[in-house]
């Protein structure tokens, strides 16, 4: 390039993966070289201006910066970090600076325009920023809230393999990672729907004025509105797994005895029956 430019493409795909080939030893069947962790981290139509800075001789400055729509969790300790980008057609969509030295330590690349190698050629002076993100912050908006509560559950119900959602760092995403998250990470109680740290009548309230328990809609019921074992739904199992807890009018974990004594689980499940009658009751006048 030797004038600040823009261009577009009618469809461009960035993707990520985990693999365990070195830099060098990229393999000439493009399949060959993708991680089974493989996830789409940015596509769509895109328009790019650059302002084609830096000397003439290269490199240029950064200004081509693709913004991630979906996060990948990165291990070094679990191999090499693969990029792939595809690029459909497009208005004088050209081809960004890039490295001769293949097989060194800096870049190996394979190019494909199907699903096998067509061979080697430089790879794309790329420069990519990461970030120690939060434990449990799915969304990188720098706070763990109920919406990342909903997106582990959910992908525990689908049986997600994205190790994103590994919260116990086993190297599966299941129940495990949603009691790491709501005791370890969040430190508080199952049944706290606003996650101010305590379990207690005010979360009861609000959980049943949603009017999602046992309502019949299939996976219509969140943290926040009592869904507290992942299965999608309100019911008397998250009830269960809220109280067995046993966070119940005991303030914060840290303050809180984790075992309630007898008499007082059967005091709580009485009262409880109690509410949920009167939101019934309450529903049926409306």
């Amino acid at each position: 390039m030797t004038m600040p430019r823009t261009f577009s493409a009618s469809d461009y795909e960035i993707r990520l993966s985990t693999i365990q080939q070195t830099v060098g030893s990229l393999s000439n069947t493009f399949a060959s070289n993708v991680g089974t962790d493989e996830k789409t981290v940015y596509t769509g139509p895109t328009t790019i201006t650059t302002g084609n800075l830096g000397p003439p001789e290269g490199p240029k400055e950064f200004d081509i910066i693709f913004r991630f729509q979906r996060p990948f969790y990165y291990e070094p300790s679990r191999g090499n970090l693969l990029l792939e980008q595809i690029r459909g057609r497009g208005n004088n969509f050209i081809g960004f600076d890039h490295h001769t030295a293949l097989g060194s330590s800096l870049l190996g690349a394979v190019s494909s325009s199907s699903q096998s190698a067509v061979g080697r050629l430089n790879g794309t002076v790329t420069k990519l920023f990461f970030r120690s993100s939060l434990s449990g912050d799915f969304d990188l908006n720098d706070v763990v809230d109920v919406e990342d509560i909903d997106a582990l559950m959910s992908a525990i119900r689908d049986a997600s393999d994205d190790l994103v959602f590994d919260v116990d760092t086993s190297g599966t995403v299941n129940r495990s990672d949603l009691d790491a998250l709501v005791v370890q990470t969040l430190n508080t109680w199952f049944g706290d729907a606003d996650l101010n740290g305590e379990f207690n009548s005010g979360d009861l309230v609000a959980v049943f004025t949603a009017s999602e328990y046992e309502d019949g809609v299939s996976n219509n019921s969140t943290w926040g509105t009592g869904d507290w074992n992942g299965d999608g739904e309100f019911d008397s199992g998250d009830l269960g797994v809220a109280f067995q807890d046993g966070g119940y009018e005991k303030g914060t974990r840290t303050e809180a005895q984790v075992v309630p004594e007898p008499s007082s689980v059967f005091v709580l499940l009485l009262s409880l029956v109690g509410l949920q009658c009167h939101f019934r009751n309450r529903q049926t006048r409306v």
